[in-house]
């Protein structure tokens, strides 16, 4: 429950040891290493490192592009609750993945991108031959090459015209008995007629300008000479080559399945080959050596040194120092680090301050619990978040949100049982649609018919929230060495809320309690201030804060009014299920209601519980206290997403 202490680490290597030390870095991955800055060497760090990082680049752009292939043509496992293929760290390092090497696997991946390419090639030959046999059929009849349009006289042109163009429309290309044109009728559809004509060349602008007016569109076949049935046979006949070859180029690459496992390994060494070099190019370099400067948490100095004891490697520990971009690392055991997504989505705290994570947790259990309290929603949250981090590929973070999930599904259920809701009202509209039969399910407080105690326990919780965040801000001003601004702003009020409590049990007590914390405010919030008149003026204006207080308070009535929600519609829900009774359109209507209603209000309550969860502890609760602005320590590591490295026996060489 703390921000990590951080040591700035200064290292010195020799050049020829700096990819075998980044490595044991990357591995250990405590370190941040940040970029440095300099005249002389921006050069030579080009030289030596913007190729590396492009080579790598360009060699884990070509194993991706295979797994995705084989991904597409080949059967293999590769969802998201796929096995991921396991190899040692010193295999990983080594480039040793099963009986083959990285080299030989990139290698196939280069055969694999050339044979895609070939098929995608194959692919457009095949759509375009299709689009021209299609464009042929209507003209499979008509009997004369393509390639012979034209006579020293006359010319002939295929084309289109509108069904409702009929032939004595096009009896008028005959004048005066002088014939301008012949046209022939080869076929016609639903909306077109196909034909072709064939005129006088002398007369071509005339009889064009003829048919454009009747609708006439003009249709070739650039590249075709023979009749059109000719053509579309020799195109049929292409179609079963490219088909033939399709599937040997397919199967070449579905064969390539077996070596999937494999590719995502070495996709896997070639991104962090990637990410060693990208970590070099922010290395100080003269001709034989390297400086390193990064940040390290003091918890891991021991780690570092074990490690760092077996090379011929220079390097020390200082203490930040002022103007120093410092990261932040939050320290917290299981469960509390689960709920440290919620505190970056806000902001992580300035280094050197309060980590409220482990105080938040317990609040956020609570609050998210009372907002979707029912047995049936926590079970279906908490098993599903438990199979995605036990059984999915997915990211650190993103298992630990989900791991945050599961363990609110748990106080879910365990409010879910105090409010005796189990689907809602489930148990009871279905004992009694269904079988006639009326039963009770205990509770301790019936949400539904009893608001007025529903807001009284949210509006407890939210006390305790406001006077735990309080309390927090209490405990930092002494810690910082400002004991009586800790009184003064914080205690003042602690006193006053004391008395306002006590009011119902005694009032006369209450009362003077009450006074004492308003007179402690009016003589103390303006101790800063020089006038006597200014002191005593901003002491009464800070009574203000009393409305800011309430404001906060009636913000916690949205924990009754998400809770009572998610109630009711599962209740509506039930009524609407249960309506059919014990008959088969019932039964159907009634599973049908049941899975996508519940469904549909499970999904929107945990989206509604999480936002309004959040927003509880990120403005009532760290108003009080937060100081935020840290950014996040970084620090170097593999990029390990495809595959899984066996810890053992990286574990024992260690």
């Amino acid at each position: 429950m703390s921000v990590s202490k951080m040591k700035k680490l200064t290292m010195a290597l020799m050049k020829q040891d700096a990819g075998r030390i980044m490595r044991k870095l990357m591995w250990l991955g405590v370190v941040e290493v940040e970029k440095l800055q300099d005249d002389i060497s921006l050069s030579e760090r080009q030289t030596l490192y913007d190729t590396e990082k492009a080579s790598a680049q360009s060699e884990a752009e070509e194993l991706m592009a295979a797994v995705a292939a084989v991904s597409e043509y080949g059967e293999v496992r590769s969802g998201l609750f796929s096995p991921l293929p396991a190899v040692s760290r010193e295999d990983f390092d080594a480039g040793n993945i099963g009986e083959l090497t990285y080299i030989q696997l990139l290698d196939k991946a280069r055969q694999i991108n050339l044979t895609v390419k070939e098929l995608e090639a194959l692919g457009g030959e095949r759509e375009a031959l299709k689009s021209r046999l299609s464009s042929l059929i209507p003209w499979l009849s008509y009997d004369m090459r393509l390639s012979d349009s034209s006579t020293s006289l006359t010319r002939t042109v295929l084309g289109t015209l509108p069904k409702s163009i009929g032939d004595e429309r096009l009896e008028a290309l005959d004048g005066e008995n002088r014939i301008y044109a012949v046209t022939d009728e080869v076929g016609r559809d639903r909306n077109v007629r196909y034909i072709s004509v064939t005129y006088l060349i002398s007369n071509e602008e005339e009889t064009m300008r003829f048919l454009s007016r009747c609708g006439f569109t003009r249709i070739e076949f650039p590249g075709l000479s023979g009749t059109p049935a000719g053509e579309a046979t020799k195109i049929r006949e292409r179609l079963e080559e490219l088909e033939r070859d399709t599937s040997l180029l397919t199967k070449s690459v579905e064969d390539a399945s077996e070596s999937f496992d494999g590719l995502r390994v070495a996709l896997d060494m070639a991104n962090t080959r990637v990410r060693l070099a990208d970590t070099k190019q922010r290395l100080l370099c003269t001709d034989r050596t390297v400086i390193l400067s990064g940040w390290i948490p003091l918890e891991y100095t021991k780690a570092l040194d074990t490690e760092m004891s077996k090379e011929t490697v220079y390097y020390e520990y200082s203490e930040p120092e002022e103007g120093d971009d410092v990261p932040v690392h939050l320290v917290n055991g299981k469960p509390a680090r689960y709920f440290e997504s919620v505190v970056s989505m806000y902001s992580l705290p300035a280094y050197g301050t309060f980590d409220p994570t482990s105080i938040m947790m317990i609040f956020f259990f609570i609050i998210f619990g009372i907002m979707l309290a029912d047995v049936v929603y926590g079970l279906i949250l908490s098993l599903g978040c438990l199979i995605i981090v036990k059984k999915a590929n997915v990211s650190r973070e993103v298992k630990n949100v989900c791991a945050m999930f599961g363990v609110c599904g748990v106080s879910s259920i365990i409010w879910g049982i105090i409010f005796g809701s189990y689907l809602g009202d489930f148990p009871q509209q279905f004992m009694k649609s269904m079988f006639g039969i009326d039963i009770n399910i205990w509770m301790a407080m019936d949400i539904v018919t009893q608001s007025m105690a529903f807001i009284a326990l949210a509006l407890a919780v939210g006390a305790a929230h406001m006077l735990t965040g309080m309390g927090i801000r209490f405990y930092v001003l002494c810690k910082s060495g400002q004991p009586w601004s800790a009184v003064f702003d914080e205690g003042s009020w602690f006193v006053l809320f004391a008395g306002v409590g006590l009011y119902f049990l005694n009032t006369t007590a209450g009362i003077a309690v009450a006074g004492a914390g308003i007179a402690m405010l009016v003589l103390t919030q303006g101790r800063h201030e020089k006038n006597i008149f200014m002191k005593l003026l901003k002491g009464i204006g800070s009574l203000y804060g009393i409305i800011n207080y309430l404001a906060d308070m009636i913000s916690y009535t949205r924990i009754m009014a998400l809770g009572l929600a998610s109630a009711i519609i599962a209740n509506v829900f039930n009524m609407i299920a249960t309506m059919g009774g014990p008959t088969l359109i019932g039964v159907v209507m009634f599973v049908l209601v049941i899975l996508l209603g519940h469904a549909l209000n499970l999904a929107i309550n945990i989206l509604g519980t999480f936002v309004h969860t959040s927003r509880l502890q990120f403005i009532e609760f760290f108003g009080k206290f937060y100081e935020d602005g840290g950014r996040p320590f970084i620090p170097v590591t593999p990029d390990i997403t495809n595959s899984e490295i066996l810890k053992e026996k990286s574990q024992k060489t260690n």
